[in-house]
């Protein structure tokens, strides 16, 4: 399956190749489901396709052919237009060139696992986009506005065991 990672401009890019000719969410919107998405307390969710965060990104992996669609951003929507989820871990105020190569490769091990039914791909994508996130806030605190992605890629090992700690698989 095909998976975009686009940030801001290139989802605008995208959104000119797939879907010019459809009506946009209006920026304001758009804006003002995300100040309510982030009131919200869980890391992430499940969301409708009618609400504004997801129904452009919806939208266009329709137009792709149920591809997942990863917008990053504030908050991070992935949908494949048969399923939306939103993303909200806490992550950086900068990000680092390559941060969405290393989303990326985090994306291909649960694209992997998804085809071995060892995780739904829509749960993979959401898992990929946490870690990411928790990882680049760990960099964020250890190395400042100096943060590359092989700082994130350092701390992948810690914000992994944060979110999953090895304790609790060696209890079961």
């Amino acid at each position: 399956e095909y998976m975009g990672t686009p940030n801001k401009g290139e989802f605008q890019r995208l959104w000119e190749m797939c879907c010019k000719d459809e009506s946009r969410t209006e920026e304001e919107e758009y804006e003002a489901d995300v100040k309510k998405i982030m009131k919200d307390e869980r890391p992430y969710f499940e969301v409708s396709f009618d609400q504004p965060v997801a129904r452009d990104s919806s939208k266009i992996a329709a137009k792709l052919n149920g591809s997942w669609v990863i917008r990053k951003g504030e908050v991070d929507l992935i949908t494949n237009g048969k399923e939306a989820y939103v993303v909200k871990e806490e992550g950086t105020l900068k990000r680092s060139g390559g941060q969405g190569d290393v989303l990326a490769g985090l994306l291909g091990l649960y694209s992997f696992w998804a085809q071995n039914k060892q995780v739904s791909l829509g749960l993979g994508c959401v898992t990929a986009c946490i870690i990411v996130r928790r990882a680049a806030k760990l960099a964020f605190k250890a190395h400042g506005m100096g943060m590359t992605a092989p700082n994130i890629i350092e701390e992948l090992p810690k914000a992994l065991h944060q979110i999953f700690p090895i304790e609790k698989f060696l209890e079961q």
